[in-house]
């Protein structure tokens, strides 16, 4: 964002936050990309768009947004699917390291 997170009030960062900067002809939000696969000229490298499911434009505003209301010093990640999100944080259990979770949680993993 353009300003200062800890400026904002809190509402106003809600309704702020993720957004495109105010420059003339720019969108006032940020466009949803329904594309599934993205162009490329040269062979795929670290931080390129290949396949939605690992990145999309639509994402990187919705990621500011969330870290920006949660306080978070580091970007927030979203992910294309529950298991995805779970996958993730399990990677990052080290070994003999302790999970806790509900009873009923996602039952198809």
């Amino acid at each position: 964002m353009a300003h200062e997170r800890s400026s904002l009030a809190p509402d106003t960062l809600t309704v702020a936050a993720g957004r495109p900067p105010r420059e003339h002809d720019a969108p006032v939000n940020s466009p949803i990309v329904l594309s599934s696969t993205f162009h490329e000229t040269r062979p795929p490298q670290a931080g390129d768009r290949v396949y939605a499911r690992g990145s999309n434009p639509t994402w990187d505003p919705f990621e500011d947004a969330l870290a920006a209301l949660e306080g978070a010093e580091t970007p927030a990640l979203v992910f294309a699917s529950g298991l995805g999100a779970a996958a993730a944080v399990l990677a990052l259990v080290p070994p003999g390291g302790v999970v806790l979770m509900p009873r009923h949680a996602y039952a198809g993993s």
